[in-house]
């Protein structure tokens, strides 16, 4: 397209400039690191440091800031708990490198297993007919990808820890809860989970929007590994957060 407008008004197509520094945004868990980003920028980097001060190294490479609607651009899996890192953000192109953004510190409590519903790969084990669906992004917030289920289907996470909390993120139609909660320490005995659970029910309008659903909790005290996220009604789930110490 840049190429192309450049040809109509018989003008060569000059290099982009170097963007501006994006603006990273406060952090409250290492899974939800996000920034204002920069026009014309292509990619951008993301630098840890544990001072302020640097020294940085890169842990996040080329990350769009496309890849997702309306939720957090990063993840930095290898944060260890008990630790307070600091990060910023560097935009690119292919002119060069931006300068880096401001710096924003995070006291990581917890780590977390985050699943964007592209693929199956995050799972431990999963029952029933599961697909990706990545048609009608308006109805589910501009998502573009979901994992879609019907009642009695069952998702089962697995964490390299205890687990403390969770956002689930799920579409509906249905007025009544869409799924239930389940935990367990080894996969065998579960426990049902009450509460936590938010809606938003702005109505279908004029687009056929599904009703968004999100199932949540904090500061959980448990011995479980195991979460079983079992429907009770025709649901997309969006995004799943499962943090473990």
């Amino acid at each position: 397209m840049r190429e192309k407008a450049f040809e109509i008004q018989g003008l060569d197509n000059p290099m982009p400039p170097v963007p501006n520094a994006p603006v990273l945004l406060p952090i409250d868990h290492v899974a939800q690191i996000s920034w204002r980003g920069s026009t014309g920028a292509r990619a951008y980097d993301v630098q840890r440091s544990l001072s302020a001060k640097g020294p940085w190294a890169t842990v996040g490479y080329n990350i769009s800031d496309a890849a997702t609607q309306y939720m957090p651009l990063y993840h930095d899996r290898d944060a260890r708990p008990g630790t307070t890192c600091f990060y910023r953000v560097i935009a690119k192109n292919a002119s060069g490198w931006s300068n880096p953004s401001n710096v924003m510190s995070v006291k990581i409590g917890s780590q977390a297993l985050v699943d964007e519903m592209g693929h199956l790969n995050r799972l431990y084990h999963s029952s029933g007919n599961w697909t990706v669906s990545t048609e009608n992004d308006r109805s589910f917030k501009e998502d573009m990808q979901r994992l879609s289920g019907e009642s009695g289907d069952e998702l089962i996470y697995r964490v390299p820890g205890t687990i403390c909390g969770w956002n689930i993120y799920t579409f509906t139609r249905t007025k009544e809860a869409n799924a239930e909660i389940w935990l367990s320490a080894d996969a065998k005995e579960y426990e049902r989970v009450e509460g936590g659970l938010n809606t938003i029910d702005t109505g279908e309008g004029y687009y056929g929007y599904w009703r968004p659903v999100l199932f949540s909790q904090n500061a959980l005290q448990s011995e479980a590994r195991y979460i079983k996220i079992k429907l009770t009604a025709e649901t997309q789930m969006s995004r799943i957060e499962i943090f473990y110490k």
